[in-house]
């Protein structure tokens, strides 16, 4: 009995040893890459906008926790809502970790209800997080009689407001 729980012991403090060589070596050649390199941080509004700010502000230190300390250089690609941005991120972009994009919150919703000039499958794109949380609301007056999305998208004479060039098929 002994033995075996010997060997047990030593076999886990091989694989430890070994799980510990191959998250550094894994480390090392991911400071590799980017060390020197520049990432490229999409960003779907005007200058100026509030994600513009958001998207500045996280450039400013996301690089110092990414292993090889790259530098990020901004690019603003407006329209559409941010929509041009996702389209040109999930078409175009390389898709090395050299490009990040800072897209609407509601972009996963534009996919969902297929929302026009969609190019995008929005459960394929690598979320990594939000500087901001932002609760999105729809509120329907119970007398005009919707109780689903569904029913508000089929009903109609409904007005809406919303912050971007959006309709709800």
């Amino acid at each position: 009995m002994r033995a075996i729980a010997r060997q047990m012991h030593l076999a886990c403090s091989i694989a430890m040893v070994l799980a510990s060589t191959v998250v550094t070596a894994r480390a090392d050649s991911v400071a590799d890459f980017y060390r020197g390199r520049q990432i490229q941080m999409v960003i779907g509004y005007e200058v100026g906008g509030g994600y513009d700010v958001y998207a500045r502000l996280v450039s400013q230190f996301m690089g110092r926790h990414i292993p090889g300390n790259p530098t990020f250089v901004a690019q603003n690609m407006e329209g559409a809502g941010s929509r041009r941005a996702a389209n040109w991120l999930y078409n175009l972009a390389a898709k090395d970790g050299s490009v990040l994009g800072t897209v609407a919150q509601t972009t996963p919703l534009d996919h969902a209800l297929k929302q026009n000039g969609v190019q995008f499958d929005a459960g394929r794109f690598n979320w990594i997080g939000n500087p901001i949380v932002d609760n999105q609301v729809f509120i329907a007056w119970r007398n005009f009689g919707i109780a689903t999305l569904e029913e508000a998208k089929t009903k109609g004479g409904m007005i809406c407001g919303g912050t971007g060039a959006q309709a709800i098929p």
